[in-house]
């Protein structure tokens, strides 16, 4: 008996996926290591993001398949140690349907991350050209907080080159996204 509509979870599902592979790829564009400076910061959210929707990846599954079942299999995909990621990823490539397990398998699979870049871009196109081009992207197409992060790395790198796509974020839905957009602009512009 379901209780929820499967299509339904599975779009949202895809969606989640979809998060993911965004945040991952553009979370190459992250500095190792470093300062607290506005770079760091949209890596530690572009990090967030990608745990919340792994997090949200395996809610959804838990909507599908047992629950008890997939919440273990999120705390061992999530684990330090290995033999426990090794039963959890087991269990999931036996448990998950074919289209599950299409989307879910690869960003949790143990192909590593040149695999899953290759799959980003495969599925979504996404792919990782350089930090200018990852603030763009973010720019354009991220969530609100993203942009905001974006918007303060810009406004800190003095980055002119991205003035078009800062002038898009000034009449945005949310304060504060046009807020720092518009000292953002003022910084790059000046």
């Amino acid at each position: 008996d379901e209780r929820y509509p499967a299509e339904r979870v599975i779009e949202d599902l895809e969606h989640d996926v979809r998060a993911f592979l965004f945040a991952f790829v553009h979370y190459r564009s992250c500095p190792i290591g470093g300062n607290a400076t506005a770079e760091r910061l949209l890596c530690i959210v572009l990090n967030e993001r990608m745990e919340q929707a792994l997090n949200r990846v395996f809610r959804r599954l838990a909507l599908l398949y047992p629950p008890a079942n997939i919440l273990a299999a999120y705390r061992g995909i999530v684990s330090e140690q290995p033999r426990h990621r090794g039963s959890a990823l087991e269990y999931l490539e036996n448990a998950l349907q074919a289209p599950h397990a299409t989307l879910v398998l690869p960003l949790i699979d143990d192909r590593g991350d040149a695999a899953r870049l290759r799959h980003a871009e495969a599925r979504y196109g996404f792919r990782y050209v350089g930090y200018r081009e990852t603030l763009g992207t973010i720019l354009e197409e991220g969530d609100a907080w993203l942009k905001t992060c974006a918007l303060y790395v810009v406004g800190a790198r003095r980055e002119r080159e991205l003035l078009p796509v800062v002038e898009m974020s000034l009449g945005a839905r949310e304060a504060h996204v046009r807020e720092t957009a518009a000292w953002a602009f003022g910084l790059a512009a000046g």
